[in-house]
């Protein structure tokens, strides 16, 4: 088993590497889907158009991912932050932690969405999910803040 990161850089850089690997993954997946539908292919042109109702209860799984999965990873992020507290800082082990649940729980809505966009053989609504949370992904990119000691202007009164 590896040590934990105790210095703040080594572990904001691998974060970083972390997060662009991690946003590879659906990119790549949403170029291969792009070749698949194409822009305005209505279905897939060798097989039969699918079950409405299928695609439909996959569509209303990736909303349902969306709404308790990224929620879900703010709050696991947070108490990974918490658990990791040091003096008026987070760890860098716990930032990395924290992050990298947040980073899975948002590809994973991200990949399921190209999933049912596939399967319903176009884009829209179906991608929707994955919009929102890949933009999520993008806002959460790793700046190190938590782990820079927090100024306490509280004492310093004037």
């Amino acid at each position: 088993m590896n040590p934990p990161i105790d210095d703040p850089r080594i572990a904001l850089t691998r974060l970083r590497i972390l997060w662009v690997a991690m946003l590879l993954t659906p990119a790549l997946a949403f170029v291969a889907m792009f070749f698949v539908i194409g822009l305005s292919a209505p279905t897939h042109p060798a097989t039969a158009p699918p079950v409405p109702t299928v695609v439909e209860a996959l569509h209303y799984i990736s909303i349902g991912l969306l709404v308790i999965l990224l929620p879900a990873g703010y709050f696991i992020r947070l108490q990974q932050y918490k658990k990791h507290w040091r003096v008026n800082a987070v760890a860098p082990a716990g930032y990395m932690g924290g992050n990298l649940i947040l980073f899975a729980f948002c590809e994973a809505v991200m990949l399921f969405s190209i999933v049912v966009a596939y399967v319903a053989g176009t884009w829209l609504p179906y991608l929707m999910p994955g919009v929102v949370a890949s933009m999520t992904y993008l806002i959460n990119f790793p700046t190190g803040k938590p782990m820079e000691p927090a100024e306490m202007d509280l004492l310093k009164r004037h």
